[in-house]
C-alpha cells in the first residue's frame, strides 16, 4: 500500500515538471518573439535570456530525476515551487507591460500545487506569489501606473486560492468518508463471511 502511495505521489512529481517544462518553454518562446520583433530592448544572450536557458535547462533536469527516482521528497517540490514563483517573479518585473501574461502563472502554480500536493502546499505558494507580486507592483513602473490593475492581481491571488482551498477541504473530508465507508463495508463483509463459514 504504501508503494502504491509512493509510485501516484512519484507520477504526480513527474508530472509536474513536464508541465514546468512545457511553461518555461512557452516563456522563453514568447520572450524570443518580443525581442525578435523590436518590442523589448534585449539581445537573445541577454542575462535575462541565459537565465530563461538555464531554467529550460534545468526544467529537462528535473524531469529526468523524478523519471530515474522516484523517490518523493516534500523538500523538493516545496523548493522547486519556490524556484518558480522566484522566476515568474523576475519575469514579471523584468518584462514590464509585456510581462502581464505571466501573471496568470502565479494563478497556475498556487492552484497546481494545492490540487497535486495539497492544502499547506498551497497555502505556502500563496504566500510566496503574494509576496513576489508585491515587490513586482512596488518596483516596476507598469504596475505603479496601473495601480487598480495591481489591486485586482491581489485580489485575484488571494481569491481564487480561497475558494480552492475550500473546495480541496470538502474534497479531502468526503475522500476520508468514502475510505472509512469502505473499510467499514471490508470490515463488515469478513465479518459476515466468517460467520457463514
Amino acid at each position: 500500500m504504501s508503494y502504491e502511495l509512493a509510485s501516484k505521489s512519484a507520477d504526480v512529481e513527474l508530472e509536474q515538471t513536464i508541465l514546468r517544462l512545457f511553461l518555461v518553454s512557452c516563456c522563453v518562446l514568447y520572450g524570443v518573439a518580443l525581442a525578435l520583433a523590436g518590442k523589448m530592448d534585449l539581445s537573445l544572450l541577454s542575462p535575462l535570456f541565459l537565465m530563461g536557458y538555464a531554467y529550460l535547462v534545468f526544467s529537462i533536469l528535473t524531469i529526468a530525476q523524478a523519471y530515474t527516482d522516484r523517490r518523493t521528497e516534500h523538500w523538493r517540490h516545496t523548493f522547486y515551487m519556490a524556484l518558480d514563483v522566484l522566476l515568474v517573479t523576475v519575469l514579471l518585473r523584468s518584462f514590464g507591460e509585456f510581462g502581464l501574461p505571466f501573471f496568470v502563472v502565479y494563478s497556475w502554480l498556487t492552484v497546481g500545487n494545492g490540487f497535486r500536493y495539497g492544502y499547506h502546499e498551497m497555502v505556502l505558494c500563496v504566500v510566496l506569489t503574494l509576496i513576489g507580486f508585491a515587490v513586482v507592483a512596488t518596483t516596476t513602473r507598469y504596475w505603479q501606473e496601473h495601480y487598480l490593475l495591481a489591486i485586482l492581481g491581489f485580489l485575484q491571488l488571494t481569491i481564487i486560492p480561497f475558494y480552492v482551498a475550500v473546495l480541496l477541504k470538502r474534497l479531502q473530508t468526503e475522500k476520508q468518508r468514502a475510505e472509512l465507508a469502505t473499510k467499514e463495508k471490508s470490515r463488515f463483509l469478513a465479518n459476515i463471511s466468517h460467520e457463514i463459514r
